[in-house]
């Protein structure tokens, strides 16, 4: 099976349009080199700043960090994250601190707000100086997960921050963003080793090679892109996803949240994921099917009746639709559709997301560890 990089339109936000390379699935080789053509843009172009209206720059990115509580979490570093009891088993001890993150990254950027830039930095060296991160305990599997919706966000933060920083500083973070990345681990044989853990974990790896100009890197995360797609079904479904009893369409829209960051950071250095296509398959593909499970859920029960990796009790056939409302601490699982909706305003899966910003279950801003930030801000 081959997939290619189509570079359709040549639409990213940095100039150029350079020949897309060709991966032969089978054999993970690239028939051209990958290149980091972009060091030290992740998510959005550190340069770049939004042309928001006045009204519209505080509702979605924020002007002041008053009500953030930064110095009890930023001054006490989680060292060692692992895992805790019973279903998830992901640890939330850094939650946070990844939320203050991406509120700071917001308004340091957008806003070029110095309090929260100072902020933002004082923090990040903080954990930085006492190796918060830095060591995967107890369940790796879980463990790495909980490291790695932490981790996104911190590198698209520091990302935007990183320009105005000296040398020594630079230095100082950039060898920490190292330490973090490079304890993640991906064990063979278990489902997380393919499922959303992994492009998780790879998007990852995709935005700390976007950010050292590490090319390896990088790599890592458009071969998670195309092996998701690889792996969907002709109609979209993530079989891996699906069999997750009561939070099968829960899964797929994870699994998507990663694949959209893992698209937008392609985008900012030249590689049109969204416009990839495994045997017909796109990422388009997969969101229609979130959508259509959405509106009749039904469609998942047959493979939703594995019941893989789901708490005893829960009926499968009960599917869980609370993504599709806020999240009790600031972030919203869908933040993802805001930079698909600005980027394909007019396709039909856009639509039909924008009929949940008319009812009022989206609003702006939308932030979501998962996609690295505060997207009504960053990609709105």
């Amino acid at each position: 099976m081959v997939s290619r990089f189509i570079t359709a339109a040549c639409v990213f936000a940095l100039a150029g349009c350079a020949s897309p390379p060709i991966k032969e699935a089978a054999t993970g080789q690239m028939a051209q080199q990958i290149t980091v053509r972009y060091p030290g843009s992740v998510m959005s172009d550190p340069s770049r700043l939004p042309s928001f209206s006045p009204n519209d720059l505080a509702l979605r990115c924020g002007i002041s960090p008053n009500l953030i509580a930064i110095p009890e979490v930023g001054a006490n570093p989680v060292r060692a994250i692992g895992a805790v009891g019973g279903y998830g088993g992901g640890s939330t001890d850094t939650e946070p601190f990844a939320l203050i993150t991406m509120r700071l990254t917001a308004a340091a950027w957008a806003n070029r707000d110095t309090e929260s830039q100072a902020l933002l930095t004082e923090m990040l060296l903080t954990w930085a100086g006492q190796d918060g991160l830095t060591q995967i305990s107890g369940d790796s599997v879980n463990g790495t997960y909980a490291a790695s919706r932490t981790i996104l966000p911190i590198l698209v933060g520091y990302s935007l921050l990183r320009p105005a920083l000296d040398a020594a500083k630079r230095d100082r973070l950039d060898t920490w963003a190292k330490k973090m990345v490079g304890n993640l681990r991906v064990q063979t044989g278990p489902i997380s080793s393919r499922n959303n853990h992994r492009i998780l974990r790879d998007s990852v790896h995709m935005a700390y090679g976007a950010l050292v100009g590490d090319a390896g890197e990088l790599k890592i995360g458009l071969d998670g892109y195309t092996r998701a797609l690889t792996e969907a079904r002709a109609d979209g479904g993530l079989p891996l996803e699906l069999q997750r009893g009561y939070r099968a369409i829960f899964y797929q829209r994870h699994a998507i949240s990663s694949l959209v960051a893992m698209a937008e950071m392609g985008d900012q250095q030249g590689y049109d994921l969204y416009g990839t296509d495994v045997s017909g398959v796109t990422l388009h593909t997969l969101i229609t099917f979130l959508l259509d499970a959405i509106d009749t859920p039904s469609r998942v029960l047959r493979e939703a009746s594995a019941n893989v990796s789901v708490p005893a009790g829960t009926d499968y056939r009960s599917q869980d639709l609370g993504f599709l409302d806020p999240r009790g601490h600031g972030r919203h699982y869908m933040a993802w559709a805001v930079p698909y909706i600005t980027r394909f305003p007019n396709h039909s899966n856009s639509i039909r997301l924008q009929k949940f910003f008319a009812d009022g279950r989206f609003k702006h801003p939308m932030v979501d560890d998962y996609v690295g930030g505060n997207m009504s801000c960053l990609k709105g």
